[in-house]
């Protein structure tokens, strides 16, 4: 893997270039863990703004119930998954609707981790594997993991369409082309019987950086079509970007799908903000837009007009004050926080080296367990 400086140079090269704007610096630890980084890093050009869209608080309760959803087929060849009723209102006072449940086990919580961390980091997962329903591991193969009477489910993701863009000389790095080839093909293994239960669709192909699958809408259309689409009894999530809510791919790759409704059962979204604010303006414009129940499928505590990961006092505030506002509202129907190996020692719930959780991961823990809820810190 290259140095942390040589990263930032690439991914600045690629921002002046493309006036792109990406909301995170975990595109290097995909494949891995590797070795730690300072938790400072770099300053980017900082995102343009974008109006913030309240999105409504459904329910008091800290175990609020999940919001439902159709559990027919996502393909564009069938009829689309029935939209989620109602938009939220800007005021946040109107709420979401649904049809029947997606959320895994009618648990929200999860873990977004990384390759092989069932069997690398069993022990860390075992702490969580009370409180949360799935993890996920950029495969599309994932599986179930067992901790005492305890069943996680497995979340796949085809990360992309095997045929990663190595003419760009920003998109490749390190083993990316040749893991993008080898999830393809560990997708096209997978048994048609039984299908999947969940399916999430391609990792940021809106971004032309390392460790993103760096697809144009037309292109990931087909291969939308020769793969996602024929899953007929599997809940497909939407390819998920990088560029939280200013994106401007998912449109365009509806329109190379032939489609006017979303071919998804639920739009699975990165958000990497430090604010309760910000992740909300992230959650209303996905929920706005695109009408479906919305899985947080990364979420992680970052700067990103600064370009920096938080500190651990503000990441300490930021997991509290989330997590209940995952759990109480209806439009969010999952969520995971980003494990993020080898962004220094804040960002990550595990630490690489020991395999214990990290002040995050206990932080993150102790918000699943209910002994730190919003408005109140957890200690280190």
């Amino acid at each position: 893997m290259p140095g942390l400086l040589a990263y930032v140079s690439i991914l600045c090269t690629i921002a002046a270039s493309s006036n792109a704007q990406h909301p995170h610096f975990h595109q290097w630890n995909h494949y891995g863990p590797p070795g730690a980084v300072s938790s400072s890093s770099t300053a980017l050009t900082a995102p343009t703004s974008t109006p913030s869209i309240a999105v409504a608080e459904l329910d008091s309760s800290p175990n609020a119930s999940p919001v439902a959803a159709s559990s027919a087929s996502s393909s564009t060849s069938s009829t689309a998954v029935a939209s989620t009723g109602s938009s939220t209102g800007t005021d946040g006072s109107s709420g979401a609707t649904a049809s029947s449940s997606i959320t895994p086990n009618g648990i929200k919580a999860g873990v977004a981790g990384f390759p092989d961390i069932v069997n690398t980091n069993k022990a860390a997962l075992d702490q969580y594997a009370p409180y949360i329903s799935w993890y996920s591991d950029y495969w599309p193969n994932t599986t179930d993991f067992t901790s005492g009477t305890k069943t996680v489910k497995g979340i796949g993701m085809l990360w992309g369409d095997g045929d990663l863009n190595e003419t760009d000389p920003t998109a490749p790095i390190g083993t990316a082309a040749a893991d993008d080839k080898n999830r393809y093909a560990a997708y096209t293994d997978l048994p048609a019987s039984p299908a999947p239960d969940y399916m999430m669709g391609f990792y940021e192909p809106d971004w032309p950086a390392p460790y993103s699958s760096n697809m144009n809408a037309p292109t990931a259309a087909t291969a939308w079509k020769a793969t996602l689409d024929k899953l007929g009894n599997t809940l497909v999530g939407s390819p998920s970007m990088a560029t939280q809510m200013d994106e401007t791919w998912l449109t365009p790759f509806m329109e190379a799908l032939g489609v006017t409704e979303p071919p998804w059962d639920y739009t699975c979204i990165h958000t990497n903000k430090n604010t309760s604010d910000g992740v909300k303006a992230d959650v209303g414009y996905y929920w706005t837009k695109y009408g479906k129940p919305v899985w947080v499928s990364e979420f992680a505590c970052v700067n990103d007009e600064s370009w920096t990961m938080c500190d651990q006092d503000t990441v300490n505030t930021f997991i509290p004050e989330v997590v209940d506002f995952f759990e109480k509202n209806a439009s969010v129907i999952a969520y995971g926080y980003s494990n993020g190996a080898g962004l220094g020692s804040v960002w990550p719930l595990i630490d690489s080296t020991t395999g214990n959780l990290t002040s995050s991961g206990n932080c993150y823990l102790d918000v699943l367990q209910g002994k730190v809820s919003s408005g109140q810190a957890c200690t280190n």
